[in-house]
């Protein structure tokens, strides 16, 4: 988690739009500055999303009709897997990022994995779209940051195959999965509302940061570079206002760009000849061309 001093030296302070946060900085009031970066972030109109807050319909449905969202409010996480049975977690006020209650046969990285892509941030904010509950925004702007507080940044890469590595909060694929679907989607659906503070959003800024960093320095291979690649660039789009954005975007451009000869065989077909993995890549470098 990146603090306060260094969220603010990552940003590119000579932006016009930051010059309210600059002056706030250089006067030493890291509140005010965070409130200023908080209301940018907030308010900027020549950054959208693929849905915007103000596309929500009117509230159709009660809470009721969303009894796995209820659930998660009280942090009750239920994932199964390919026919396995489901296991279910229950947690107290914060989650256990590094748990796993899949066992035996069933045993599978996969529960971790799913837990810190944070799927459910869709089902809790699709909650809301539908009721105008807030107590979904509220879970989910707690849940965000929380894992952002009990989660830092390894001095690796996350991707250690031994059992178990931690929680795999910051193996690549999953921090790409963030970055490039499950965060934006959230933010940019309910970013309106008074759950997403000032102290929030910067946070969320913050940690957008940190995480791309953690890409660039760790790239793989195959489609999970494909992926990371699309979470890199997402952060660059998203939060232009950091120095190192425009090369976030660059740097994920230039190594899709190898990947279509690294990965993809002339006819198309993505090297590991699985309809799901091929059709996943190719999503990728449309999505690629939607985001830009």
């Amino acid at each position: 988690m990146l603090s306060d001093r260094e969220l603010f030296e990552s940003l590119d302070l000579d932006l016009p739009d930051l010059a309210t946060v600059k002056k706030a900085v250089a006067e030493g009031d890291t509140e005010r500055a965070t409130q200023a970066l908080g209301a940018h972030i907030r308010n900027r109109e020549a950054l959208k999303w693929l849905t915007l807050a103000s596309e929500r319909p009117q509230p159709s449905k009660s809470a009721d009709d969303f009894p796995d969202a209820l659930k998660l409010l009280d942090h009750e996480f239920t994932y199964g897997f390919h026919g396995a049975p489901s296991y279910t977690a229950q947690f107290g006020e914060t989650i256990d990022w590094s748990a796993n209650p899949s066992e035996g046969e069933y045993k599978t990285h996969l529960w971790n994995e799913s837990l810190n892509r944070h799927f459910h941030f869709a089902k809790l904010v699709d909650a809301y779209w539908e009721t105008g509950d807030v107590r979904f925004v509220e879970g989910l702007v707690r849940d965000w940051l929380d894992w952002i507080e009990h989660n830092p940044r390894p001095d690796d890469s996350g991707n250690s195959v031994e059992w178990p590595y931690g929680c795999y909060a910051w193996q690549t694929l999953t921090t790409a999965i963030r970055l490039e679907r499950s965060w934006p989607v959230a933010l940019h659906k309910c970013i309106d509302q008074p759950a997403f503070t000032d102290a929030a959003l910067c946070a969320i800024a913050g940690s957008y940061c940190d995480q791309a960093r953690h890409l660039l320095a760790w790239p793989t291979g195959h489609n999970w570079l494909t992926e990371e690649c699309m979470g890199l660039y997402t952060a660059g789009v998203l939060f232009p206002e950091f120095k190192e954005a425009e090369n976030w975007r660059k740097t994920a451009i230039e190594r899709l760009h190898k990947q279509l000869t690294d990965e993809v065989y002339p006819d198309g077909a993505e090297y590991e000849l699985a309809g799901g993995y091929g059709n996943w890549v190719g999503r990728n470098m449309v999505y690629l061309l939607e985001y830009a």
